[in-house]
């Protein structure tokens, strides 16, 4: 039995090279209602959330900094260029999923692709798994 359990889908990640088209076209062709704009210093990126009738897309893209084109979604757009990235999940037991995940040899990373050595704290809200 798991102490986690995987909810509904939170967002989709759209990477872009041009947040703000990117944003535009998705408030002119969907008639999406942006509800968050801001700046992730550990990812070096800037994002938006747009919902959609019930459907969130996060469109993103590399800050305009020195370093983020060395960062996950940096080095993501310089790979791929403007390209759908991932899907974003609610999970509750966060630390439960990290230690399941791990122990099926699942490459779990933290914000800005950083390493995380331990387990992260109850409530901790963001790890991602690792394309590898």
């Amino acid at each position: 039995m798991t102490s986690y359990s995987i909810g509904k889908l939170a967002q989709l990640i759209h990477v872009t090279g041009e947040l703000a088209a990117a944003d535009s076209m998705y408030r002119n062709v969907f008639g999406g209602e942006c509800y968050y704009e801001g700046y992730s210093p550990f990812e070096k990126r800037d994002a938006s959330l747009l919902a959609i009738g019930d459907f969130v897309i996060e469109p993103m893209a590399p800050a305009d900094e020195e370093g983020a084109d060395q960062m996950p979604v940096g080095r993501f757009f310089g790979r791929f260029g403007a390209h759908l990235h991932s899907i974003a999940l609610n999970v509750k037991g966060v630390p439960e999923l990290y230690e399941h995940l791990r122990a099926h040899d699942i490459r779990v990373v933290g914000p800005g692709g950083s390493d995380p050595t331990q387990m992260p704290a109850e409530g901790s809200k963001s790890i991602y798994t690792h394309p590898k």
